[in-house]
C-alpha cells in the first residue's frame, strides 16, 4: 500500500489499483488496514523531512561504527553527532568500532551522478543515511567506549587470523563481508549473475531455525534460545536486510500463534514489510 501512495503521488494512473486494494481490505483485512493506514501517514512524513545538515568545522569529533580496510586507505563508518558519516584516510591505525577520533579534513556532501543511467552512489548512501564524506587529513585519538559492533569486529579478526586462503569466502557466506574477496572474482561473479548465490539470505535463518528446534525439541526455553541466536547472528551480520526480514517473519509467527491473531502468513509478511519500510523507506 505504501508503494501505491508513493506512486500515486507521482500519477493518477494508479488511482484505480489504490481504489480497488483498499476495497479488498475494507471488506477483508480492517485491522489490517487500519495499521497500513498509521504506517503510510508515518512514512510519509518521515520521508518528506529535511533533516538539518551538518556544519562545516576545522575539525569533527568520530565515533567509529565499521571499519574497512583497502589496500591504500581505510575506510571508517563513523557517526559525528549522531549522523553517519563515511571518513577515509590513509593512515592504517588499528581502528577499533568505539574509538573516538578528532577528524581533520573537509567535509563533503555527496553529489548526484554526473551522467544519467549510472549506478547511483548518492541513492545508495542515502538508502543507508549517508549524507557526508571526509576525506580525512590527519586523525587524532581521543577515547574508546564499548560499541555492539566490536563483535563483529573481533569476529572478523579471528577469522583473517586463521590464515586460510578461503577467509574471503568464509567471511561472505558467514557474515556478508566481501572486503577481502578478489575483484576480480567478485566482477565475475556479478558478470554471470550469480551474485545472489554468494549473498546472506532467509535461507541461513531457516537453517539456524530448523536445526535449533530439532535440537532443543523438548528444552522449554525453545523459543527464547532461538530468539537469542538470531539476534547474535544478526548482530555478527550487521543487520541484514534480508535476515532481519525472516528473523521479523518467524517473530511475527510466534506472536501470532501465541495470542492467537486473525493474521495469515501473507499477512505477517506485509506487516514485516511495513515495519522495514517505516525504519528504512530505500
Amino acid at each position: 500500500m505504501i508503494t501505491l501512495i508513493y506512486l500515486l503521488t507521482c500519477s493518477y494512473v494508479y488511482l484505480f489499483p489504490f481504489s480497488l486494494y483498499i476495497l479488498f481490505l475494507c471488506k477483508r483485512k480492517k485491522q489490517l488496514l487500519k495499521l497500513i493506514i498509521l504506517v503510510s501517514i508515518i512514512f510519509i512524513l518521515n520521508f518528506h523531512i529535511k533533516r538539518p545538515p551538518l556544519k562545516e568545522n576545522d575539525f569533527y569529533i568520530c565515533v567509529i561504527k565499521e571499519v574497512e580496510k583497502k589496500d591504500n586507505s581505510t575506510l571508517l563508518k563513523c557517526k559525528i553527532n549522531k549522523k553517519k558519516v563515511l571518513v577515509y584516510t590513509t593512515d592504517h591505525f588499528d581502528f577499533t568500532p568505539g574509538d573516538s577520533y578528532k577528524v581533520f579534513g573537509e567535509l563533503k556532501t555527496i553529489e548526484s551522478n554526473t551522467f544519467d543511467n549510472g549506478f547511483n552512489y548518492q541513492l545508495y548512501l542515502k538508502s543507508k543515511n549517508i549524507y557526508n564524506t571526509i576525506y580525512a587529513s590527519n586523525l587524532v585519538y581521543e577515547s574508546h567506549d564499548f560499541d555492539i559492533g566490536i563483535i563483529r569486529h573481533q569476529v572478523l579478526i579471528y577469522i583473517e587470523s586463521l590464515g586460510l586462503k578461503t577467509v574471503g569466502y568464509i567471511k561472505t557466506f558467514v557474515l556478508a563481508s566481501k572486503d577481502d574477496l578478489d575483484p576480480l572474482v567478485v566482477n565475475s561473479i556479478n558478470g554471470l549473475g550469480i551474485s545472489h548465490m554468494f549473498a546472506i539470505s532467509g535461507l541461513h535463518t531457516r537453517l539456524i531455525i530448523v536445526f535449533l528446534s530439532k535440537l532443543l525439541k523438548k528444552n522449554k526455553y525453545q523459543v527464547p534460545i532461538i530468539l537469542a541466536v538470531l539476534f547474535t547472528y544478526l548482530l555478527l551480520t550487521n543487520f541484514t536486510a534480508s535476515l532481519l526480514r525472516s528473523s521479523l517473519f518467524y517473530v511475527l509467527i510466534i506472536i501470532n500463534k501465541k495470542y492467537k491473531k486473525p493474521f495469515d502468513n501473507l499477512d505477517l509478511l506485509s506487516i514485516v514489510f511495513l515495519m522495514l519500510i517505516l525504519y528504512n523507506p530505500f
